[in-house]
């Protein structure tokens, strides 16, 4: 017996597979080999004198490995005994294999490829073939690019096989493997399948292949599984061995006799839907879904009796006769394959359903045979779900069911159909969890009971205050359900609008009937937006009348986005909220005014020191004039007279004078724009914004180094919100006196800044809202007062005569508010008025400055500035909202902080002493972005 040349298929994507891109594109050469003996007959690979010419290994390519065709091998030799040939010794790797077939041959006849070397196949268009027409056995490894197709439909079915017997290897990443023809494909045992890709039996429905995989054989890789109408897949298992695929789909048949042990595991996480027939009639087979995600969906394609079924009422059947096993978020469903709701059952015979984290259950019947003492119904954690999807049928359960307990994380689940709510046409209650045999169910502490609110498409709203019956005892025994919880019951439903209360039909510890009932509060779970919660609550009465009506429209809409506390929420903000609105209150108080005054006031201040005075035309080389004396600032009568300066602490005029009648005074004028992308903060979405305005300003300079003054200036900020939810335009107009204090030890400077003042805005725009066709949207016009607090405190510590470090720290609040109409469709000028709009910002951080040249400073500056804000509560109405939009909400946008680090660079020019050009960029990133670019110019006299 040879030795198999095993092949490590461990890599991830079959990476040890070595294949050669040389032969691609080529396969058009006809290699024959001619089995000449019509007896049972042995013949090596590497013979050149049984191939056709032009084959053989001599003439196919380098070293003779490339064959660049197919391998066709002639079995018309043996007469109507047929031959049995053995093709051995194929060593190393042969590539370029386009096709393997054989001719000619009747049943009698047999071929057998054997060694340890490699078979390789591809073909330019992507699909190789092995087309048998006589028994074909592959003992020899096979690997194929692309997809691979497994052709037997030219085999006697029944009486000739296509057989592999060492290892199949796909090496692309999602490639076929097909099996079709109505013979016989065989794994065996110790052999492999190796891909990432798809393995489909049966070329469609109407084809009857059939594949067989012996116990033993080793599938490697993520491998969906496919298995059409008429097809078969057998499942061996002798040495119990494990199936595992990423999905099942198709409705064929799948199937396992009894004494094969086979676990058969779906972990791919993955919906699956099989409408076929399967069976595993073995006690101690499995079939196991297991991982999040992975869901199969279990119909009835075939009868008891290997029919099909065509039309109603025919009942089509899955045995399980081991254990079902539901496992760590994996989902069974069980559901005709005709229309759900039609009353075809799908009957499942299982020994034992064991769950354990995952969800069973759908429409169905399952019959569970009694092994004793071993329980047959164990729901240690998970979900055992009464009737489909839609909210419709009934998961019936029959056969000899021991005692199951629902305990822990194991508990009830049922879907709500509004159209259907647990009611025939008679009116009387439709169990969704039945049970008509015995089933002594207890419920411990921890039991779950979840309802699953589905609403289905144009069904109208969920109503509250609806009972679902969810469970029923029909087997004739009375009260076989035990509460063990003291009527302590753990519910949930789906939504947050809703909530659940568990009771049972007798009130009592022993019951046959298990029962919720729903009521909707949309106040409850809305957070800090509880107003516009009550708002909805208010709007329940009349979708209770009228569930297809405008209020239980906007209900059911909201309620679309309310299976987690997060989406429901912020339908609330983006929906009803005045988005815009509130952006613009935002967009009003973090302004670029405010920033460009303060840097000018900076100058004023503490200017005859330094920025506006680079040079004295007295001195031949530059100073940074940090530690000139206020008093020495202006010397002799005349306001144009030069500053003294002072080198190293000594004024060059060691007894300066300052003239009562000088004063010193400052102009500034400055031009700028700011590019603004802001994050969420509250219940108020993000924004882009655009900006540019003018600021201005006076100072005077008084003794003892103070200085007072006034800033004015417009700005403009244009306002265009995240989720398309509206836009704002805004005006400002602001004016701010301020008074300044700066001092020195002839060393360190230090400065003080303080500026009072308020603005008056306006703002206009355009309301829109998330729920796009039940909210119009509506525009706006907003007029509003502002008042802003500014502190500054710094100081400039020289380095050396050109360099020094301006360490500094400011805050600033502002206080603003708004009012005005919104002109809603068919009811203008509703009135809207802000809350309080607070607003903090505060910055810590240094500058340094440069004297490049005797008239030219550069600075830069880094920090850290954080962002406090709270948007007040606002007074306002939603535009075409049902339930009368003339009712008034209040409401707050919420509050919120963020960090940015800021940074800036400014180049400042003075041509002379008294006159100074600045051009400045200025940046925050972080919890948003902002840029701006500044011009201006500053006079003293």
């Amino acid at each position: 017996m040879r030795t198999k040349r095993r092949i490590n298929l461990l890599a991830v994507g079959l990476g040890a597979v070595t294949m050669s891109a040389s032969v691609m594109g080529q396969g058009n050469a006809v290699n024959e080999f001619n089995a000449e003996s019509s007896t049972p007959a042995t013949y090596s690979f590497g013979d050149q004198n049984n191939w056709q010419a032009p084959g053989g290994p001599g003439s196919w390519g380098v070293n003779g490995n490339e064959v660049n065709g197919s391998l066709q091998f002639n079995m018309n030799n043996g007469g109507a005994a047929g031959n049995q040939i053995t093709i051995n010794e194929i060593f190393g790797t042969y590539t370029g294999i386009s096709e393997i077939s054989t001719v000619g041959g009747n049943v009698n006849s047999s071929l057998t490829l054997s060694g340890p070397g490699l078979l390789s196949m591809s073909s330019s268009t992507g699909e190789v073939r092995i087309v048998p027409t006589v028994d074909l056995i592959l003992d020899v490894n096979i690997s194929a690019q692309g997809n691979l197709v497994l052709d037997t439909s030219q085999l006697t079915p029944g009486d000739e096989i296509l057989a592999f017997t060492s290892d199949l290897i796909m090496s692309d990443p999602g490639a076929i493997l097909r099996i079709q023809g109505a013979g016989n494909t065989l794994f065996t045992s110790g052999s492999t399948i190796a891909m990432n890709g798809t393995l489909i039996v049966g070329e469609n429905d109407n084809d009857s292949a059939v594949l067989n995989l012996e116990g033993g054989v080793d599938l490697i890789g993520d491998i969906a599984l496919i298995v059409n109408q008429n097809a078969v897949l057998n499942l061996g298992g002798g040495l119990a061995t494990t199936y595992e695929f990423g999905s099942l789909n198709g409705s064929g048949r799948i199937l396992a006799a009894d004494g094969d042990i086979v676990n058969f595991v779906l972990n791919g996480g993955t919906i699956s839907n099989f409408n076929g027939y399967f069976n595993l009639e073995d006690d101690n087979s499995n079939l196991t879904v297991t991982g999040a995600g992975t869901r199969l969906t279990l119909g009835a394609g075939w009868n008891p009796d290997g029919s099909y079924p065509g039309l109603p009422p025919n009942i089509g059947t899955n045995f399980i006769n081991g254990t079902l096993n539901v496992l760590d978020g994996g989902f069974v469903l069980i559901t005709p394959i005709f229309e759900p709701g039609s009353g075809l059952n799908l009957t499942t015979l299982s020994s034992t359903l064991f769950i354990d984290g995952g969800t069973f259950g759908g429409e169905g019947t399952v019959e569970l045979q009694f092994d004793f003492p071993d329980p047959n119904f164990v729901i240690n954690s998970g979900w055992l779900l009464g009737g489909n999807q839609l909210g419709t049928g009934t998961l019936s359960f029959g056969g000899s069911i021991t005692t199951p307990s629902f305990g822990d994380d194991a508990g009830i689940m049922v879907y709500y159909n509004p159209e259907n709510p647990n009611v025939d046409e008679f009116g009387d209650a439709v169990p969704y969890i039945e049970f008509t045999s015995i089933a002594l169910a207890s419920f411990l502490p921890g039991a779950n009971i979840f309802i699953n609110i589905l609403n289905p498409e144009n069904q109208g709203w969920i109503s509250d205050e609806t009972e679902l019956l969810l469970m029923e005892n029909n087997s004739g025994f009375a009260d076989t359900f035990v509460d063990a919880t003291g009527g302590d019951w753990d519910a949930f439903t789906n939504m947050v609008t809703r909530s659940v209360e568990i009771f049972t039909d007798t009130g009592e510890e022993d019951f046959n009937q298990l029962i919720a009932r729903i009521t909707a509060n949309y106040a409850a779970p809305a957070g800090d937006l509880a107003g516009l919660g009550s708002y909805l609550n208010s709007l329940i009465p009349d979708a209770r009348q009228d569930p297809f009506g405008a209020q239980a429209d906007l209900l059911a809409a909201i309620d679309e986005n309310a299976f987690s506390l997060a989406s429901y929420q912020n339908t609330l903000a983006t929906g009803l909220l005045p988005q815009s609105q509130f952006a613009a209150e935002r967009a009003t108080a973090d302004n670029m005014y405010s920033n460009v005054a303060r840097r000018n006031i900076r100058e004023v201040a503490i200017g005859t020191r330094g920025p506006g005075m680079l040079k004295a035309d007295a001195m031949s080389s530059p100073m940074l004039l940090a530690s000139l004396q206020e008093q020495g600032a202006v010397q002799g009568s005349s306001s144009n007279s030069p500053p003294q300066v002072i080198i190293n602490g000594s004024p060059i005029d060691p007894n300066p004078k300052k003239q009562n009648s000088d004063v010193f005074q400052t102009l500034f004028v400055d031009g700028y724009g700011q590019w603004t992308r802001m994050n969420q903060i509250g219940n108020v979405v993000g924004y882009d914004a655009s900006t540019y305005g003018v600021a201005t300003g006076w100072g005077i300079a008084l003794s003892d180094g103070l200085t007072l003054g006034l800033t004015a200036g417009w700005e403009n900020t244009s306002v265009t919100l995240n989720q398309d939810l509206g836009d704002a335009t805004v005006n400002s107009f602001r004016g701010t006196p301020f008074i300044s204090w700066s001092g020195t030890d002839g060393t360190l400077e230090q400065y003080a800044i303080l500026s009072i003042g308020g603005g008056y805005n306006t703002a206009d725009g355009v309301q829109r809202s998330s729920l796009t066709g039940l909210i119009p949207e509506a525009n706006y016009n907003l007029t509003g007062w502002e008042f802003d607090f500014d502190g500054t405190v710094g100081t400039r510590i020289p380095l050396t005569e050109s360099f020094a470090l301006q360490p500094e720290a400011s805050i600033r609040y502002s206080l603003l508010e708004y009012t005005g109409n919104l002109d809603e469709p068919g009811i203008p000028d509703a009135d809207y008025k802000g809350g309080d709009f607070n607003f903090f910002i505060g910055r810590i951080g240094t500058n340094v400055e440069w004297l490049v040249a005797p008239s030219l400073r550069l600075s830069a500056g880094v920090g850290y500035q954080g962002q406090a804000i709270d948007y007040g509560t606002a007074q306002f109405e939603i535009p075409g909202a049902p339930g009368g939009a003339s009712q008034t909400i209040r409401e707050s946008g919420g509050n919120g902080t963020l960090n940015q680090i800021y940074t800036g660079v400014q180049l400042l020019w003075a041509p002379s002493w008294n006159t100074s050009f600045s051009v400045s960029y200025d940046g925050a990133f972080g919890d948003g972005e902002q840029n701006a670019l500044t011009g201006g110019f500053l006079i003293r006299f």
